[in-house]
Formats: structure tokens, sequence, C-alpha cells
């Protein structure tokens, strides 16, 4: 077993989303004493949202080869629902004088309780022909066997 050579590129963009990730909880705590939630969440995104923009544009459409305009809705309505219905609150809750610390520890461990009730919530190892409630509707399991299909090494075939 050698060692793993480094790539700069993924060290750097690494280190760049972790200090962007660990930064919303100290500019949330900054910002909560002069904005509310929404404007200090609107103004953490926005410059964001204009290099996604930039970057789109420059890519171009030929790297978007199979993605349907209702893929596209699809990540829109979860975008809008991670924001609403997650950063918000948590920015919320730290406008309202919750600390910091506290909303950082309980989003950390959300990832551990989500892990814990997929299963008897999602029914993992139910296959697609015998969905039925309170598991997720049938486009879930199709969209994920198709891409599984589609990218059968977690990643996109050149």
């Amino acid at each position: 077993m050698g060692v793993v050579p480094v790539n700069p590129v993924n060290a750097l963009l690494s280190t760049a989303f972790v200090l962007c990730w660990s930064s919303g909880f100290i500019g949330a705590k900054l910002g909560a004493g002069s904005a509310p939630a929404v404007t200090v969440l609107m103004w953490r995104f926005l410059p964001l949202a204009v290099i996604l923009i930039a970057v789109a544009a420059v890519v171009g459409r030929a790297s978007w080869r199979g993605l349907t305009a209702r893929d596209v809705a699809r990540q829109a309505v979860i975008g809008v629902l991670s924001q609403s219905g997650y950063l918000l609150t948590v920015y919320y809750a730290i406008q309202l004088g919750v600390s910091s610390g506290t909303t950082a520890l309980i989003d950390g461990v959300q990832p551990l309780v989500a892990g814990a009730l997929a299963g008897p919530l999602l029914h993992p190892d139910q296959p697609t022909a015998v969905v039925n409630s309170p598991s997720p509707p049938g486009w879930w399991h199709a969209a994920g066997e198709r891409y599984a299909r589609q990218w059968p090494a977690g990643r996109p075939v050149s």
C-alpha cells in the first residue's frame, strides 16, 4: 500500500468548501444582529448563484446531456425546500438567540438521524414492483434505477 497522491485542485476545493460551510454559522451569528434571517441567507447565496450562472453559461448545454426540464424543476424544488426548510430555520433560530454552536451541533447530527431513519421509512430493500405507502412514490425508485443503469460506477459514463 503506497501513499495516494493528492490532487491539488481537489485539496483546494475541499478546503474552500469546509471554510465556506463552516463560516455559515459564524456569518449567521454576525448577521443576525443587523438584518433578518432571510436577508442574511440571501446575501450568503446570491454571489454563489451568480458564479453558478456564469459557469453554466461557459460550460454550455452539451455537458448537460440527458437533463430534462423536469429534472431541473425537481432540483429547483429540492433547492427551495433546503433553503426554506433547513437553512432558513437555522438562521432564524440564531436570530432568535440560539447559539451558533448549538445550531451547528444539531446540524451536524442531522445526517446521522437521516441515516438511522432511512431504513425504517424508505424501505430500501423493497423492489419497485411492490412499492406501497409509506414508501416514496414510484418515480423516486424509477429515477434511482434509471440513474444506476446510466452511471454504473456512480459517475457519468464518458
